[in-house]
């Protein structure tokens, strides 16, 4: 299993613990991103539930019937929280995986950008 930065672990303690474990488990899965566009970045904020954990969508992908972004942060490292967030949704648009992170996983695909 994925493990998370020290850092992300205090940021991750005040989330649901149930979607931080999906999120940690999402890490290992092989998932290429794309760039997120002005649609995402308009539903962020339509999402109660993420409003205030990040400034923006970066990156997004749709794989085995489910969708991620990885949010990113303007400031990040202690005391505020790390750059990354992870937020999965499932087919109806729940937010159903959501931790933060540091470090990059290996098993996903780094854009060129980062």
């Amino acid at each position: 299993m994925t493990s998370l930065g020290f850092t992300a672990d205090q940021d991750n303690a005040r989330l649901d613990p149930k979607l931080v474990e999906t999120a940690v488990a999402e890490m290992d899965l092989h998932i290429a991103w794309d760039p997120a566009g002005p649609k995402e970045q308009v539903l962020l904020n339509s999402f109660d539930d993420l409003r205030g954990l990040a400034d923006r969508v970066l990156l997004i992908a749709h794989t085995r019937g489910k969708s991620y972004w990885v949010l990113q942060s303007d400031w990040s490292g202690f005391p505020d929280p790390s750059e990354f967030i992870l937020v999965g949704f499932c087919d109806q648009g729940e937010v159903n995986a959501l931790g933060y992170f540091e470090d990059w996983p290996w098993a996903w695909s780094r854009p060129e950008a980062l």
